[in-house]
């Protein structure tokens, strides 16, 4: 065989091979199996580019994939708001159901109604496009045309539900421990019921609590510290027995009614007894067996009492207008037989002030314990007086004078009238009644 007779242009398939080596009019011709027009369910393509072939809709027995038309499929989203009405019931409001493929439904509310068993919410547009279903049976929001929304279970003191989206954050369904507080930036917390522990301030000013009421305990005895009434509170049970607010201390009865209570009145005074109208002992100091009771003034100790006596300080004892009174059966004094005061020191006495002259029948004066002038030119024995100390000052006073015979003859008379804030007349007159000039001496009761 010469070179010349070897073709290296030989084809993959031929109808038929010998051993002998064609030559170059042979035509190559494509001998493989006729190429399949289905393939059936349930059987695999080995060679797609063998035999050339193109998937189509045409070509899949219905059923072996999923449809992309399936409402279920790809994705979905709704606007229902859920909430728990009751332990046994959840609703939910009206909404819009959409699906990825730009479908949309217009979603009534809905409620479960009184749950038992665990409810299934789903949408089912083989039923309605309108409003969800509910079902105890877990299979039923399953297959075609069916979309799960929310689970929803009985519970106390609410029901609870698990929304399939989460669109609404519910407590039920955040596990614990997975939300740490450098993930927490909230503006507002509000009803709070938790046993917290210790509470410690995380910054350099301290923890502030703004409102709301602080207490030591929900019932019983306690103390609170109550925001609305802007005032701390002690509380016996559910009766009221002391509270503090601005610059009052009240305290209560074991029936609840106001007693007494210490307060700063309007001019910065420490009062102790009455209040706003509020009844009540004025002050009751009770002292150790060997202890005292002190008052001091900016550092000087004016009085203390102690089991022997109340001693006072630094002349620091004081009595005001009708403070120091005896009491009413009369019969107490200021000292008791074999326990009088030694000494006694008083400036005035409040008793009516005496003062006395002799006037003569011509007119003069003696001057014994009071000064006066005398004008005898009002006719025979009539003196106009005008003592100038101690001054009359009003018309409240007393005159008494008695007259004098020359030698101890008759029975002289006298009168006073003519009573003014300055001065008095004196009229002496003998035995028949009449004016006469007599000596005579007059006695001034001033009050």
């Amino acid at each position: 065989m010469q070179l010349i007779d070897l073709f290296f242009d030989r084809f993959l398939y031929r109808k038929r091979q010998n051993v002998e080596t064609q030559n170059a009019t042979e035509e190559s011709v494509n001998n493989a199996p006729p190429p399949s027009t289905a393939v059936a369910s349930g059987n695999t393509v080995t060679d797609v580019n063998t035999n050339a072939e193109t998937i189509n809709g045409g070509q899949i027995t219905p059923g072996t994939l999923p449809g992309p038309s399936d409402i279920a499929n790809w994705g979905w989203t709704q606007t229902s708001a859920f909430s728990a009405a009751s332990a046994t019931t959840v609703t939910w409001g009206a909404g819009t159901f959409t699906s990825s493929q730009g479908v949309s439904y217009a979603i009534a509310g809905g409620t479960t109604g009184a749950m038992g068993l665990r409810n299934y919410i789903y949408l089912d547009v083989n039923i309605s496009t309108t409003a969800y279903q509910v079902s105890t049976g877990i299979l039923d929001p399953i297959g075609s045309g069916k979309v799960l929304i929310a689970i929803a279970d009985a519970g106390s003191p609410l029901s609870t539900y698990n929304l399939v989206q989460a669109t609404q954050v519910i407590a039920d369904n955040i596990l614990a421990n997975t939300i740490g507080a450098n993930k927490m930036n909230v503006g507002q917390l509000s009803a709070i019921s938790a046993d917290v522990g210790t509470l410690t301030a995380g910054n350099i000013n301290g923890l502030t609590i703004t409102g709301g009421t602080v207490r030591t305990s929900s019932t019983g005895t306690r103390i609170e510290m109550n925001g609305g009434a802007n005032a701390f509170q002690v509380y016996s049970s559910s009766v009221l027995r002391a509270a503090f607010a601005g610059t009052t201390l009240n305290f209560y009865n074991s029936g609840g009614s106001a007693v007494g209570g210490i307060f700063v009145d309007g001019s910065g005074n420490f009062n102790v007894g009455a209040n706003a109208g509020l009844g009540g002992p004025d002050l009751l100091l009770f002292a150790a067996s060997l202890g005292s009771i002190k008052l001091i003034d900016t550092g000087v100790e004016n009085m203390s009492v102690t089991q022997t006596g109340v001693t006072f300080l630094a002349n620091r004892f004081t009595l005001s207008q009708n403070q120091f009174q005896p009491v009413s059966d009369n019969t107490k004094g200021l000292g008791a037989n074999g326990s009088s005061w030694a000494n006694l020191w008083l400036k005035r006495i409040s008793q009516p002030a005496i003062a006395y002259g002799y006037v003569t029948a011509a007119g003069g004066g003696s001057r014994n314990n009071i000064s006066f002038s005398v004008s005898h030119a009002g006719g025979t024995g009539v003196y106009l007086i005008t003592p100038t100390s101690p001054t009359l000052n009003s018309t409240t006073y007393t005159v008494q004078a008695t007259p004098f015979a020359a030698g101890g003859g008759g029975a002289p008379g006298a009168k006073v009238s003519v009573l003014t804030s300055s001065s008095f007349t004196v009229t002496t007159f003998n035995e028949l009644g009449v004016a006469t000039d007599f000596d005579f001496m007059f006695a001034l009761f001033i009050p």
